[in-house]
Formats: structure tokens, C-alpha cells, sequence
């Protein structure tokens, strides 16, 4: 019988269920990593069967569905469905964000199915470090390049206000006086 994961009051008092806790977390992490690899790998060998591109676009679709997968990289496996499957997403209009078979990929004869077995989506691409910000202030002046941006393209119909960017220009100059003050204060 499998060992069942340790309940939160075990594991507040004792180090070694917290352990216990997080071993299993990682075994279940990983089988479901190869889970989800294994789904990806029938849909692309289901795909190359039928020769029909709409059931795999509607089965991975339904995968990433908003709201499901939470905690696991879906951005990885959108890049590997990019990848290794040759479908595109697409980037504007109502269909936003869902998939297609660009031309001469629909009926999944370039699939090379021994490669995507041994590719697994969680190793295409790498979760990328963190990145600390260099440039604070330059930060928030592209942030407002995008709101104004926005408020010139969409007009009254954008959810920036003129308020807004002054109060963001407000705080960049703020910003830019704050390493001043703070050496004044330290020198006093």
C-alpha cells in the first residue's frame, strides 16, 4: 500500500513527516510531469494515425485549459507542442491564444514521433532563473511607454487615464530623487 501524504497536524510537529511531505510531493511532481508526457506523446502518435490535425488541437487545447494545470509550467509545454508538433497559437483576434496547424502541417506526416518520445516537455525548455531588476526607474518608464501607448491606440476606450500616467511620471521622478535623499540622510 502507498504511503499516504502526512496530514498538516503531523507535519507542524515533527521534522521528519515534513520530510515525508516533501518526498512525496516530488514523486507525485514527477509522475505527473511523465503524465502529462505521455498524453502529448498519444496525441501526436493519434495525430500521425488519423492524419486529422482538429482532435489533437482540440484535446491539447482542452489540457491547458484556464484554470487547470495550476502549479505545472504550462508555458514549457505550449513551447513543446510548438516545437516538436508544429502547431502555432493563435496571437490576436477572439481565437486568441488557442491552437492551429499552419499549412502543410495538418495532417502530421512531419511528425517525427521518436523525437517527441524523447523529448519530454518538461526538459524543452528550462524554467528560467530569476532575474533581478538592474534599472528600477527605467522599469517603470517602459511601463508607462505601454500605458500611454495603449491610451493613444485605444482612446476612450482604454482603461488608462491621463491621471494615471502623471501619477506613474510622479513616481518615476520620485524614484529618481529617493538615491539622493537616502545619501543625504546618511551623511547627516
Amino acid at each position: 500500500m502507498a504511503a499516504t501524504f502526512p496530514s498538516f497536524k503531523n507535519m507542524c510537529g515533527n521534522d521528519a513527516q515534513i520530510t515525508a511531505g516533501i518526498a512525496s510531493i516530488h514523486k507525485r511532481g514527477a509522475k505527473l510531469a511523465l503524465d502529462i508526457h505521455l498524453v502529448l506523446n498519444a496525441i501526436a502518435v493519434r495525430w500521425a494515425q488519423t492524419g486529422d490535425c482538429r482532435v489533437p488541437i482540440t484535446q491539447i487545447n482542452h489540457l491547458l485549459e484556464d484554470g487547470t494545470l495550476t502549479g505545472v509550467r504550462k508555458n514549457a509545454i505550449k513551447a513543446w507542442v510548438e516545437g516538436k508538433l508544429g502547431l502555432r497559437y493563435v496571437e490576436d483576434g477572439d481565437t486568441a491564444g488557442s491552437l492551429y496547424a499552419p499549412r502543410g502541417m495538418k495532417s502530421g506526416k512531419h511528425l517525427d514521433l521518436k523525437d517527441c518520445g524523447n523529448t519530454k516537455w518538461d526538459h524543452y525548455t528550462p524554467e528560467k532563473a530569476y532575474k533581478p531588476i538592474d534599472d528600477p526607474v527605467a522599469l517603470v518608464q517602459n511601463l508607462i511607454k505601454k500605458l500611454s501607448n495603449d491610451q493613444t491606440k485605444l482612446g476612450e476606450k482604454s482603461k488608462v487615464s491621463a491621471a494615471m500616467v502623471s501619477a506613474m511620471n510622479d513616481a518615476v521622478t520620485s524614484m529618481k530623487a529617493a538615491p539622493d535623499a537616502v545619501a543625504e540622510k546618511l551623511a547627516a
